[in-house]
C-alpha cells in the first residue's frame, strides 16, 4: 500500500486492501458495510459499466446503510491556455475508449435507477483552483489539489501518447504548464456528490 495510508491513527476496525472494481463480484458478502464511498472514477470506467458497478456496491451495503458517489465535472476556463489542450487530449482518449467523461452529471440518474435505493440526493459545489491568496487554508488546499493533479495527468501519459493524441516529446511540457496554470489562473469546476440509502433496516 501507499505510505500515505495512516498507521498510527488507523482505527482497529479499518483495513486497507488493493482491489479491482472491474472484476466482479466484489469479495464481500451481501450487506457487509454500513457505508460505501466511491469517487474519481470518471475517466476510468466504461460508460456501460456504471449501472453494473453501482448494483454491485449496493449489494454490499447493509439495509439502512448509505452509498455515496463523488465525481468532478468539467472545468470552466477563462481563455486559451495549455490547460484545455491537455484536457482535450484526455477527453478524446476517453471517448475513444467508451468512457463517459461527464458522468458527474449522471450520478443521480444512476442512483435513482438502482432498485433498492431511496432518498437519493445530489449536492453540487463549485470549486476554484486559484483561490484568494489571502486565505491560507484555501491556498494550501489548492496546492494539494495541484499535487494530486500532477500525479493524475502524469499517469495518463500512456493512453494519450500511445494512440497519437499527444506527442511524447510535448507531454512533459504540457503537464508542467497544465499544473502551473491551474494554480495561477482561475478555473472553476463542479464537485458533484450524490448519496442514497439502501432501503430500511428491518425490525428484528
Amino acid at each position: 500500500m501507499s505510505p500515505v495510508q495512516p498507521s498510527a491513527i488507523k482505527p482497529k476496525n479499518v483495513d486497507f486492501m488493493v482491489g479491482d472494481l472491474t472484476k466482479l463480484p466484489l469479495p464481500f458478502e451481501d450487506g457487509t458495510f454500513d457505508y460505501v464511498h466511491m469517487r474519481l472514477l470518471n475517466l476510468g470506467l466504461h460508460k456501460d459499466f456504471w449501472p453494473t458497478l453501482i448494483s454491485e456496491i449496493t449489494r454490499v451495503v447493509k439495509p439502512g446503510g448509505h452509498l455515496e458517489l463523488m465525481e468532478i465535472g468539467r472545468a470552466v476556463m477563462p481563455g486559451p491556455t495549455k490547460f484545455p489542450n491537455l484536457i482535450g487530449f484526455a477527453l478524446q482518449g476517453a471517448v475513444s475508449r467508451g468512457i463517459d467523461s461527464d458522468i458527474a452529471k449522471h450520478l443521480k440518474y444512476h442512483l435513482e435507477s438502482q432498485p433498492g435505493l431511496t432518498n437519493v440526493q445530489e449536492v453540487v459545489r463549485q470549486l476554484q483552483t486559484c483561490p484568494d491568496r489571502s486565505d491560507a487554508s484555501a491556498v494550501r488546499i489548492a496546492k494539494l489539489y495541484g499535487d494530486d493533479l500532477r500525479c493524475a495527468v502524469t499517469g495518463s501519459k500512456a493512453p494519450l501518447v500511445a494512440p497519437g493524441l499527444c506527442k511524447e516529446e510535448d507531454f512533459e511540457g504540457l503537464v508542467k504548464a497544465h499544473v502551473g496554470e491551474t494554480l495561477s489562473t482561475k478555473h472553476e469546476f463542479d464537485w458533484v456528490r450524490c448519496f442514497a440509502m439502501k432501503g430500511e433496516r428491518k425490525e428484528e
